[in-house]
């Protein structure tokens, strides 16, 4: 089975560094322990994750049949300069997501089931997404973000995303069209 992880991040697609390219490749998601997966998003000032709208998708094709699953990805708690390993440029700020105790128990279930099942040459991927606000007047037109990954709790963080100017990672339009943070007028 042909396996990756693929990644949409703030409503855009972006470039996966080559230095973790390689060890994106290794990873199974059918057999991946979704309690060690944790990303870091690194947000330059005048920009916040909108809440709620961090997921991972587990999608898989063999055999002919093709199985999606969404699960929600919660807040981690960290050190005030963001996640332990991950480059903090000045005024960023950073928050660490993974997957809940439910959750976790959900895709190991949903793994399991699909590894018992008829694998023959399929695919597997693994997807996540976040959306973003703007905080007062937005990020600054040159403003850059990041998301990193870690894979094994006692791993460190490798670059998934950036660090790269929000316009290339995002688009432009993107940028320009965030809305405002909730609770803002």
């Amino acid at each position: 089975m042909r396996r990756f992880l693929s990644v949409l991040v703030l409503a855009g697609c972006s470039y996966v560094p080559a230095s973790t390219v390689a060890r994106l490749a290794a990873i199974d998601p059918l057999t991946a322990d979704p309690a060690q997966i944790e990303l870091a998003v690194v947000m330059p000032p005048g920009m916040n994750p909108l809440p709620g709208t961090a997921k991972m998708t587990l999608h898989t094709e063999a055999a002919g049949q093709t199985r999606d699953a969404e699960f929600a990805l919660e807040e981690r708690g960290q050190p005030q300069n963001g996640p332990q390993g991950v480059p903090m440029p000045a005024g960023a700020h950073a928050k660490a997501y993974g997957l809940s105790v439910a959750d976790v128990a959900r895709m190991r279930a949903l793994q399991a089931e699909i590894a018992a099942g008829p694998g023959g040459d399929g695919r597997a991927a693994l997807g996540v997404a976040l959306g973003g606000c703007k905080q007062g007047a937005g990020p600054a037109p040159d403003a850059e973000g990041a998301v990193y990954v870690r894979l094994a709790a006692d791993g460190s963080f490798l670059p998934l995303l950036g660090p790269a100017p929000l316009t290339a990672m995002l688009g432009r339009q993107a940028v320009a069209g965030l809305a405002p943070c909730p609770g803002q007028g």
